[in-house]
């Protein structure tokens, strides 16, 4: 079933479709009602997109569109990932606020300009080469494939950029005009990346950092950007369409959008297409592009990758380059790995995030960790909705900050010795 087929059945059945949503999107928002700290949280999209998506599932079974095995499989996988998640009280996944250790500022500092410098040498490259997607028909997913590693690079910094301007002003009290412009070089980065909700990790970055810090003029800016996101997300949708001749209503598709959280179920549970699926291994499925872009790199022919999104979209069109559905993890340990490892995967899916957000990954008091804690978590919520991209922002993280920290404690190393030297010097 493709989405214009769904949307057909949903509008003959508006009324049962709308209680579905409206009783499902209730039933989750009161489970993690004291995880959630606000609407700018990423773990509020995270639990929309779940709720519409079991809304999906649901409006399927009124319509006798899935069959009873589809059904059993997605509601025991997401009866497991919402153990997984909720494990201890919804409480425990609150985002945490944090008192770091600022005597080794120096250290943060020297990495801080690092970032900046990869951020502005990258984006430079970007630009050069890409120009702006929002203005351009080819898909915004094939542009940033075709741009391999510095892909990494881009991610990382466009979000941690802001964060560390953030946190040296605010731990630090080191300010100065150029923060400005990076702040604002970012936003204009995210508004013209080409995504409709792309700018929605500037405002995820500045809550994070605000409830982690209670920093009143961070809350402010947060607010006030929440307030014109609406506006924004409209603007920005129609952009695109008018850029792809799409004669549609923005403010239609960006409702139809919230419904199509859950595509997937009803593109990808599908007999005829699940046999068409090949075997793949976990590590092939979810390292397969870093290994196709290492290969790149070397000069080596990239293997061919498997993406269940796109396989989805080549079944039902023919082309599935650059588009397709999120592959959630109900569906993906499914097709890939079969029901009783699908379970297991659920588990796993939500303990992970559960973690990220607990702060099991990224503990520490220095100022590198309270970075590191933000940055994960503006991504973390991608296990809702997409573990393998989840997974891929948490190894570009790994890949790019720590070469960068390391760096600059090797910097800050090498002038304390070089300083001491100078000083041994001048006192015999």
């Amino acid at each position: 079933m493709t989405p214009l087929d769904f949307l057909d059945l949903v509008y003959q059945h508006i009324g049962v479709a709308l209680f579905l949503c409206a009783t499902l999107i209730l039933v989750y928002l009161l489970m993690f009602r004291s995880g959630i700290s606000s609407v700018a949280d990423p773990l509020f999209v995270g639990v929309l997109a779940s709720a519409f998506s079991a809304a999906v599932v649901a409006i399927l079974v009124y319509l006798e569109e899935i069959k009873l095995f589809y059904f059993t499989s997605f509601f025991i996988t997401e009866i497991a990932f919402l153990i997984s998640v909720l494990w201890g009280g919804a409480n425990c996944i609150r985002l945490k606020k944090l008192t770091p250790d600022v005597a080794k500022n120096s250290q943060y500092l020297v990495f801080h300009y690092l970032l900046t410098a990869a951020f502005l040498l990258s984006t430079s490259l970007y630009l050069w080469r890409v120009g702006l997607p929002v203005f351009q028909t080819t898909s915004r997913l094939i542009t940033f494939q075709e741009l391999g590693v510095l892909t990494w690079v881009l991610d990382v910094t466009w979000v941690g950029v802001p964060l560390s301007v953030l946190i040296k002003r605010h731990f630090l009290n080191k300010k100065s005009v150029f923060d400005y412009f990076l702040l604002v070089f970012s936003f204009f980065l995210f508004a013209t990346k080409g995504g409709k909700s792309d700018i929605v990790y500037i405002l995820f970055a500045l809550h994070i950092f605000s409830q982690v810090t209670d920093s009143v003029l961070v809350k402010r800016i947060e607010s006030i950007l929440l307030m014109a996101l609406p506006v924004l997300l409209l603007a920005i949708t129609s952009v695109v369409l008018s850029t792809w001749g799409v004669e549609t209503s923005a403010l239609q598709v960006v409702l139809e959008r919230f419904l199509l959280f859950g595509d997937v179920f009803f593109m990808g549970y599908n007999d005829s297409f699940i046999a068409t699926v090949p075997d793949i291994g976990f590590f092939s499925y979810f390292f397969g592009g870093t290994m196709s872009t290492i290969d790149a790199i070397f000069g080596n022919v990239a293997s061919e990758r498997f993406i269940l999104g796109y396989a989805i979209s080549d079944f039902y069109y023919g082309s599935g380059e650059g588009i397709g559905p999120n592959a959630r993890h109900n569906i993906l340990g499914l097709i890939l790995w079969g029901p009783t490892f699908a379970v297991i995967f659920s588990a796993l899916c939500g303990a992970t995030f559960r973690m990220c957000r607990m702060r099991v990954i990224g503990g520490g008091k220095s100022l590198f960790s309270i970075f590191f804690y933000c940055l994960v978590n503006v991504y973390a919520w991608f296990f809702f909705i997409d573990p393998a991209l989840a997974l891929g922002y948490l190894l570009k993280i790994l890949v790019v900050v720590p070469p960068l920290a390391g760096s600059a404690y090797l910097l800050c190393s090498w002038s304390s010795l070089t300083n001491n030297s100078v000083g041994e010097r001048v006192n015999s």
